[in-house]
């Protein structure tokens, strides 16, 4: 079960130890249900999440593109030296 620790700032696991909250701007009103407070936050956490996701999906993808691109140039520079001997 989740729950808020506004003095501290943390959203804790049961289980786990406690988690900094990365953006407290994110923290919703202290007097909206605590329900509601969990969900406006777990909403903002998934949001982020996902703009990362995507940011390492693009990193990834340039990655793979120079590694296809090195590659290929690596077999035309070797083709190239087989065709001239």
């Amino acid at each position: 079960m989740y729950h808020f620790d506004y003095s501290e700032y943390y959203l804790r696991y049961q289980s786990d130890p406690p988690e900094p909250i990365k953006n407290i701007s994110y923290l919703p009103p202290m007097d909206m249900d605590p329900g509601l407070r969990l969900s406006f936050w777990l909403k903002n956490e998934l949001k982020n999440s996902r703009e990362e996701l995507r940011n390492l999906s693009a990193h990834l993808q340039s990655v793979r593109d120079e590694e296809r691109r090195c590659v290929a140039s690596e077999i035309h520079d070797e083709l190239g030296q087989v065709l001239t001997h």
